[in-house]
């Protein structure tokens, strides 16, 4: 996104989603990065259920267009600001 902005990069074994790991991730993650950071971003494949994750932690796309990822998909860019600006 910008050089200010780190990116975020988490993953939960396929045989786990869908029991609540990613929400836990980014509920102890996020607190830590408001007290050190402006926002956070990440990239996620526009099919990918935890967009929904990301939108209900406060994350927005970037640019919704997206752009082609490396296997062939549409990825996208979200940003959770914590401050104005």
């Amino acid at each position: 996104m910008d050089d200010s902005t780190p990116e975020l990069a988490i993953a939960v074994d396929p045989a786990l989603t869908g029991q609540g790991i990613g929400g836990a991730l980014l509920k102890r993650l996020l607190p830590d990065a408001e007290r050190m950071f402006a926002a956070v971003s990440l990239s996620v494949r526009d099919d990918n259920p935890a967009r929904r994750l990301y939108e209900r932690f406060g994350f927005g796309p970037v640019d919704r267009n997206g752009r082609e990822n490396r296997v062939g998909g549409t990825s996208i860019t979200m940003v959770r600001r914590f401050t104005a600006g």
